[in-house]
Formats: structure tokens, C-alpha cells, sequence
């Protein structure tokens, strides 16, 4: 269809349908008929233009546009899109409460003194933990979906293609939300705050390959995967800085995600994925005929001793040695990608 049509169709001006291609986002295909030549556009590229719109409504810029449509993960960006608004509204909130404060105390006719007079006198001491106070109840409740998709994405691929898989979803998030405390997000704060939307897709890529990988291990793969858990775990002794990032990780993260989990949270988790049965069952397999009589040799049981010694015999504990795993294989691959390296057989 010719652009014109593609106006009538989206709503658009010819100077935005030529902008989003210049910027990368949209590709028409270019036709030559004689000396002339024109810009033919299909039902796929007008249903392209409806969503950039969409999301320019939203405030998402085109930049971050171009970048989802790449990557795939609309949700990320607009996640961040979220973090950034409500950003916005809590200075926009806490300055109408500034001058409401302010109003109320100057008197008629005021002029530069007296503002200062009142500003100094309470601004410091009244608004700021007022506002403190309104962000931190409001934390939770804007980060949850956040949170739970960093816990639980890679599982996470069932689609929500009817009433009772989007209930589960939702039943999933609020039984989430009851676990959620502002020091388990400050915790998800710290090591994946500052990634950037192409290593949160990344973070991803690696974690979803790493669960599907176990679903389809036969037994040369768990031995294979046993002796790399083996390997990472006695690089913990063996190496300090690792050592330190593993047990920081762990204190100010993995503790605190465990007690947070609600047995019902995974079940739903469960109930929406293909993956997540057969993950469970091979890593435990995995653990039980390889990684545990590694660890009763005489080497291992030292190595046992080892851990102990330096702090991180908990690794031992239900569901610890798991996120052991995904951490070596994910987020300390994106955090310090030097250090990270595979176990091997020799």
C-alpha cells in the first residue's frame, strides 16, 4: 500500500511514517517503476506503526523503541519507562508538597525573606521523611511484577492464552507481593538495577538456555554438570575475590529471595511452564548420582571442610546450590565476565 493509505490507516503524518524509518524502526520495501520510484508498505509495517505510537503515548522514546523491537523484550523497556515515571511523580508530588507547606505558612504578601525564613525552617525537617515515608510504601507494590520476572522468566513460557493461565499469573504476583520486603528489593536493587536493558536481555538468554539445557541432560551431561558445580565450587576456596562476590551475593540476595517463596508461588510457576518439572528433577538427579559422591571422596569431603571454613558451608543448604549455579552461569558472567570460566573433566 502507498503511504498515503498507510496515513489514513495509522493516523500519522507523512513526517512521522519517514522519521521512524530513518531511525531504524520501520523498513518499507522500495519499489522503481521508470524514473520514478516509491515506498511500498504491507499490513505487517502498518500494525509496526500502531504499536511505536502506542508506546510513544506511553513516553517511551524512540530510541528505546528501536532497541525493543531488537531485543525482543517490549517488557523490559517498558519497565524501565515505569521506574522513570514514577521517579517523575514522587519529585512532582514532593514539590506540590513544598508549596503547599510553603503557602500555608508565609504570610500575606510575602516577599523573598520571608520565604527563605520558612523554607529554612521546614523544609529539612518536615517534607523529607514525609516523602521517604510515601516511597517506601509505595516500593513494593510498583516493583513486583519486576521482581518476579527476574525470578522467574526462564520458567515462565507457557503463553497466558486463556482466563485461568493470566489467574495463575496474577494469583502468582500477589502471593509474590506478600513475600516482597523493602530490603529483599533493595537487594535486587544492587546487582540488577544498574544493568542495562541489553544485559538484563542477555542476563536472560543465559538463564533460559541454562534451564532448557537441564531439561534435556542425559546422564553424560549431569556428570558433565556435576563436575562443573564441583570445579566452581572449589574455586571458591581457592580464589578470594570469588569467594567474596558468592558470599555478598548470597547474604544480601539469596537468603532473603529463599525465605520470600511461598510454596504456592511455585506452584504456579509450575503450572506456567514446560520446563520447570523437568529442570527440578534433573538438577536433582544430577546432584544425587554425580555432585554427592564427588563430594564424599576424600578430596571432596576437604573440600566440604574448606567451605566451612571460609563461610560458605550454607551453599549445602535446600535450594542454595541452585542459585550457585544460576549465578555462575549468568549474572557473574555479565558482572565479572573475566573471572567466569566452566569446570572442565581433566
Amino acid at each position: 500500500m502507498t503511504i498515503s493509505e498507510v496515513m489514513r490507516q495509522t493516523g500519522l503524518t507523512r513526517k512521522a511514517i519517514y522519521l521512524y524509518e530513518q531511525r531504524g524502526i520501520l523498513h518499507p520495501r522500495k519499489v522503481e517503476a521508470g524514473s520514478t520510484a516509491y515506498r511500498e508498505y504491507t499490513a505487517r509495517d502498518v500494525q509496526l506503526l500502531r504499536s511505536v505510537s502506542r508506546l510513544r503515548t506511553l513516553g517511551v522514546p524512540l530510541s528505546e523503541i528501536a532497541q525493543a523491537l531488537e531485543s525482543g523484550r517490549v517488557d523490559l523497556i517498558l519497565q524501565r519507562q515505569l521506574l522513570q515515571q514514577q521517579a517523575r511523580l514522587a519529585e512532582l508530588s514532593n514539590s506540590v508538597e513544598r508549596l503547599h507547606t510553603l503557602l500555608h505558612r508565609l504570610p500575606p504578601n510575602s516577599g523573598i525573606d520571608e520565604f527563605d525564613q520558612a523554607a529554612d525552617m521546614l523544609l529539612p525537617r518536615t517534607l523529607q521523611p514525609e516523602l521517604s515515608d510515601k516511597l517506601a510504601e509505595d516500593f513494593p507494590a510498583g516493583y513486583v511484577r519486576r521482581l518476579a520476572m527476574l525470578l522467574y522468566e526462564a520458567f515462565l513460557d507457557k503463553p497466558l492464552d486463556s482466563p485461568e493461565r493470566w489467574n495463575l499469573w496474577y494469583e502468582l504476583l500477589d502471593q509474590l507481593k506478600q513475600g516482597v520486603t523493602a530490603d529483599l528489593l533493595d537487594a535486587y536493587t544492587e546487582f540488577y538495577g544498574s544493568l542495562t536493558t541489553d544485559q538484563l536481555c542477555e542476563d536472560y538468554r543465559l538463564r533460559r538456555r541454562l534451564v532448557c539445557d537441564y531439561a534435556s541432560y542425559g546422564p553424560v551431561q549431569e556428570q558433565a554438570k556435576a563436575r562443573e558445580i564441583y570445579f566452581e565450587l572449589n574455586q571458591l576456596v581457592c580464589s578470594p575475590a570469588a569467594l567474596k562476590q558468592w558470599n555478598h551475593f548470597y547474604h544480601t540476595l539469596v537468603r532473603r529471595v529463599l525465605s520470600a517463596q511461598l510454596a504456592g508461588v511455585m506452584e504456579r510457576v509450575r503450572q506456567l511452564s514446560t520446563v520447570y518439572g523437568p529442570y527440578q528433577f534433573r538438577f536433582s538427579e544430577m546432584t544425587r548420582c554425580y555432585l554427592d559422591p564427588l563430594l564424599k571422596t576424600p578430596e571432596g569431603l576437604v573440600l566440604q571442610t574448606r567451605l566451612h571454613d571460609c563461610g560458605a558451608a550454607d551453599i549445602f543448604q535446600k535450594g542454595v546450590l541452585i542459585f550457585f549455579d544460576f549465578y555462575n552461569n549468568t549474572l557473574r558472567c555479565i558482572l565479572h565476565p573475566d573471572q567466569s570460566r566452566k569446570g572442565n573433566s581433566e
